[in-house]
């Protein structure tokens, strides 16, 4: 199986949105092959040069921070590009050697509130966008407490503080490593 994990963040590489695509790297089998594409915010001269890539991917996870009860434009341009882009090679999100069709899609949304169902509409986003876009919506993660994922990266995981956080990022890998045998 192949993964590949859009951090979503205009962070990059020091946001918490790559942490959390760091510690679902840490559940997922070592066989699963992950690549994650960072740093999408390019708005002049986008580099797209990871979409076919992208397309032969089963999974793609989304990690993303909340924006105004919404997704950072930056993250939504980009995939607005990939569903053109798949569009254009008439795979409408098929990879040639798929076994059950449209590629899936994870989401994990982090929030600096307390409550993570403050995330529920940046997820319904993604969810009508898969539809709009020929993507399976497989389901998503609303993390509260966003700032806390980085700033006690090193804490042990079943720390009590962490253990809801590491309970839910659980969930969502053995989500992401489940293969649907029927449409």
């Amino acid at each position: 199986m192949k993964v590949t994990a859009i951090n979503g963040s205009p962070k990059g590489e020091t946001s918490n949105s790559r942490e959390v695509i760091s510690i679902v790297r840490g559940m997922l089998d070592p066989a699963i092959e992950l690549d994650v594409v960072s740093q999408i915010k390019q708005a002049r001269h986008p580099d797209d040069s990871v979409f076919p890539e992208m397309a032969e991917s089963d999974v793609l996870l989304i990690a993303s921070s909340l924006y105004v009860d919404a997704l950072p434009a930056s993250l939504m341009a980009f995939l607005e590009r990939y569903a053109a882009y798949l569009a254009a090679q008439g795979k409408e999100g098929h990879a040639s050697d798929r076994k059950v069709g449209a590629q899936r899609v994870f989401a994990c949304v982090n929030c600096g509130f307390y409550e993570g169902e403050q995330n529920a509409y940046a997820l319904d986003i993604l969810a009508h966008f898969c539809a709009a876009s020929g993507l399976r919506w497989s389901g998503g993660l609303g993390l509260g407490t966003g700032e806390m994922i980085g700033a006690m990266k090193d804490a042990p995981p079943e720390m009590f503080i962490r253990k809801p956080v590491t309970r839910a990022l659980r969930s969502l890998a053995d989500s992401i490593a489940f293969e649907p045998d029927g449409a």
